[in-house]
């Protein structure tokens, strides 16, 4: 699937990059959690993680841009990709089998975050993975 970005995605990213030397691979609303996601190249953000100023380099884009942000790492592997875009919750596993990513937990509590009220995170993680892997359905045991 192409991700389309509009001119004020492109001016975000641009600004988020050289902020945060990060490369992006996408930026959108989440319309769930009304936070500005950002979708960094696979192996990218360990640079953010080892530099001291990155939680206050984080802070100061919120309030710039005026948005509360998430930054997920992209990967090409489905399963490793879910499992980063649901961090920081810590589930038991996260693996791929045919067309569905099956994420495990024997914490109730971490299932119902997932899941989200009326599934509205479940079905906005399944659209976040549509994106870039077509055909898998996610299934939360």
């Amino acid at each position: 699937m192409k991700v389309k970005l509009s001119f004020d995605d492109i001016i975000k990213i641009n600004y988020f990059e050289k902020s945060t030397r990060l490369k992006v691979k996408d930026s959108f609303l989440d319309p769930v959690q009304d936070k500005l996601v950002f979708v960094v190249q696979f192996n990218e953000i360990h640079k953010l993680l080892k530099n001291k100023k990155g939680i206050e380099t984080i802070k100061n884009l919120e309030q710039k841009l005026g948005k509360k942000l998430r930054i997920i790492e992209f990967n090409p592997n489905p399963a490793l990709f879910v499992k980063n875009a649901i961090l920081p919750l810590k589930v038991d596993s996260v693996e791929k089998q045919d067309n569905k990513i099956i994420i495990k937990s024997n914490d109730r509590n971490i299932k119902s975050q997932i899941i989200g009220k009326g599934a509205s995170n479940l079905n906005n993680l399944k659209n976040l993975v549509s994106r870039y892997f077509s055909g898998l359905d996610i299934v939360v045991e």
